[in-house]
């Protein structure tokens, strides 16, 4: 019954995404892929938006899913001054 409520989802939003390790993302990938009977796309083909203020450290007692397996931060363009320079960022306001 659960499954049912949610086949017809198109757009989840993750709120405060750096609270998110990489096994809750696992599992979040993995129940919509369940839900959707999709298996062969990320999240069962589900549009995802993650937010969060990325210039706060990762709170997660667990691997952040933007670190690749050296544990270097794999999120181009975001720290400095990335807002305030960015153009077309600054247009979406």
């Amino acid at each position: 019954m659960f499954t049912c409520q949610y086949e017809q989802l198109q757009l989840v939003v993750i709120n405060e995404i750096l609270f998110v390790g990489v096994k809750m993302f696992n599992v979040i990938n993995n129940r919509l892929k369940s839900i959707k009977h999709i298996q062969k796309y990320f999240f069962g083909g589900v549009d995802v938006i993650m937010i969060s203020d990325f210039y706060q450290t990762s709170l997660v007692n667990d691997i952040w899913i933007f670190q690749n397996i050296k544990g270097e931060n794999t999120l181009l363009g975001v720290g400095g001054h990335f807002k305030q320079e960015n153009v077309l960022f600054l247009g979406i306001f």
